[in-house]
């Protein structure tokens, strides 16, 4: 009936009495015998909402049984929320599995809580491991941390695969000491993790410059019976680079490839990327020949990096010539291409190029990203242009654009630079009103264009603002405030800046110096004195042009 019958619930009771419906042994028979889990389901809550039937533990294991199969967890965690019964062990562990598989690991917990306090049952270590890492998976690393604890209450200590995942979750929270600690303990009671662990801790250190701390971690893992894998080599490597140890990086990738292991198409971008930075554009090359020799096919991010390279050493021609290389080996201009060739010209002052290509770029049918407007309205503002960097940027707006921080900076410190401070603080409000936090150094490029100004009490008001919200001037902007108070005989303002800026560890530029000493001789203010005597005396607070360009 059930099966057949879109309403059976309104005629169900008067077709077979309540003592035979109601007998716990029928309700379970028909929840096994029905194929349909929603069907069974369906059932089973009507009859628990009539009246004189309360479904017993047996009833409830029933249902709990089939639920996990259609990862029904809403349904199941109801049952278990409401219902005064103490499930099946193997069955909770079978629905935390299936709930964990689901996402939904808020819930997997919730589970945990309430199997604990039915009849005091604990999960198998097995199942703890498989809703930590449910945590792991969507990055709740606290539940991950809240969970352990908790499973050492219960008595579980925890096997290779838990100390993997807690390493997992320290390293995440960049608590690299603490993931250390976990693995010393778990290794001094003779719980190894897998290599993946391993990695996770080897990265972290490596990208903190940690080295001492990785060859260690290295020489443990080995020691350990787990040989480090690629992965594990390529997040030394990539460690290195980030922090400019090239040299050491190249050392550890030779010594590879004479052990036998094939580098992997990451190591040489990483290589390759870092080479094409430091300007060493005939190594990047070698590599990229050894590359693809070695059967990586080259792409176009792979292309973009060299010629940005090029770009970056002012070899334009060289940067073309390896661009129709490019194309010629069929692959397709693209946005990204456009990109490094507008950022190219514009870098080395071609604007013109620059522009010729952006228009080439949408006769093309490409349409240009924030970026690509970004780096045109720097480029122009660099070449002191900011009324055509004004444009782009309009043009930017007019096709549905959003600018971004970097779209407003360059155009601010373009108009200071210019004199117009009262465009560059509308710009910087309107950074404000879309939500844009600007860069500290807007703050700076908008008081010391107000310095040069004159407007000596609005700079002097936006510095103690910026030092209210804690940020820290740049030396430039203390020395043309300082300037800018001596020129306007604020000398009491001018020793409160002077004070913060030694106290920042800046040094005052020898014309500021000269005009302080003149306009201290000719005062009688005491504090200006006293002012001259204590700063003004330190000649190692004083930077000449001259040792600047030295």
């Amino acid at each position: 009936m059930i099966r057949s019958r879109p309403k059976w619930e309104t005629t169900l009771l008067s077709e077979f009495p309540a003592t035979v419906l109601f007998d716990q042994n029928c309700v379970q028979e028909i929840i096994k015998c029905e194929d349909d889990v929603v069907l069974s389901l369906r059932f089973f809550n009507w009859i628990c909402s009539q009246d004189g039937f309360t479904p017993d533990a047996s009833s409830y294991n029933t249902i709990f049984r089939i639920l996990p199969q259609v990862k029904a967890s809403k349904s199941a965690t109801s049952l278990l929320s409401s219902a005064k019964f103490i499930p099946e062990p193997v069955f909770l562990e079978f629905f935390n599995q299936c709930l964990r598989e689901g996402g939904s690991v808020e819930e997997a917990v919730e589970i945990f809580s309430k199997l604990r306090k039915l009849g005091g049952m604990s999960p198998s270590i097995e199942v703890w491991n498989t809703v930590l890492s449910g945590c792991l998976r969507v990055e709740r690393t606290d539940l991950v941390l809240k969970l352990y604890n908790e499973m050492k209450a219960s008595g579980h200590e925890g096997n290779e695969d838990t100390v993997g995942y807690l390493i997992q979750a320290y390293c995440k929270n960049n608590k690299l000491s603490k993931a250390a600690e976990v693995l010393h303990q778990f290794l001094e009671r003779r719980v190894v993790p897998d290599v993946t662990a391993f990695t996770k801790l080897i990265s972290g250190l490596s990208r903190e410059g940690k080295f001492h701390r990785v060859c260690e971690l290295l020489r443990r893992m080995i020691a350990a019976d787990r040989l480090p894998s690629m992965f594990t080599y390529q997040e030394i490597i990539h460690g290195l680079c980030k922090n400019k140890m090239l040299r050491e990086a190249f050392r550890i990738f030779e010594e590879l490839k004479v052990r036998g292991y094939s580098p992997n198409g990451m190591m040489y971008d990483m290589l390759i990327y870092c080479l094409c930075k430091n300007g060493q554009m005939d190594d990047a090359e070698k590599l990229f020949a050894e590359m693809t020799s070695n059967g990586f096919v080259p792409n176009e991010y792979r292309y973009n990096v060299l010629i940005h390279g090029y770009f970056g050493i002012g070899k334009l021609r060289e940067a073309m010539t390896l661009y129709k290389k490019m194309c010629d080996r069929g692959l397709k201009e693209s946005a990204l291409s456009y990109r490094t060739l507008i950022r190219g010209m514009s870098l080395n002052g071609r604007m013109c190029e620059a522009i010729a290509l952006f228009d080439e770029m949408l006769i093309k049918g490409l349409q240009p990203d924030v970026i690509i407007y970004n780096v045109i309205i720097q480029g122009f503002c660099e070449d002191g242009k900011s009324g055509k960097a004004m444009d782009i940027y309009k043009e930017l707006l007019r096709v549905g654009l959003q600018p971004s921080t970097y779209t407003y900076t360059p155009l601010v410190r373009a108009l200071c630079d210019e004199g117009n401070v009262v465009e560059a603080i509308r710009m910087q409000n309107e950074m404000l009103n879309r939500n844009l936090k600007p860069w500290v150094c807007t703050h700076d490029y908008i008081i010391t264009g107000l310095c040069k100004s004159g407007n000596v009490t609005e700079s002097m008001d936006r510095w103690a603002k910026m030092l209210g919200n804690k940020m820290k001037p740049q030396e430039e902007t203390f020395n043309e405030l300082i300037k800018c108070l001596t020129l306007n005989d604020r000398l009491e303002d001018a020793v409160l800046v002077l004070t913060s800026m030694f106290t920042s560890g800046y040094t005052l530029r020898e014309p500021t110096y000269e005009l302080l000493k003149s306009k201290f001789a000719k005062s009688d203010s005491f504090q200006a004195v006293e002012c001259l005597e204590r700063f003004l005396g330190k000649s190692n607070a004083i930077r000449s042009e001259a040792g600047d360009k030295r």
